[in-house]
């Protein structure tokens, strides 16, 4: 048996959106999301190494 998922809900606040995300599975609502698109052509190599 399916479940019923509503849409992604228009939130206030952040606040309001951590609240519903933390009782509710991402997974059921992929059908709603659009992709990002993301520039990553400026990013640089970390001159840090944060290992342990």
């Amino acid at each position: 048996m399916k479940k019923q998922i509503n849409k992604i809900p228009n939130f206030k606040s952040e606040k309001d959106e951590r609240n519903f995300w933390m009782n509710h599975d991402v997974t059921d609502y992929l059908h709603q999301m659009k992709p990002a698109n993301l520039d990553l052509s400026m990013l640089k190599p970390s001159t840090i190494n944060d290992v342990g």
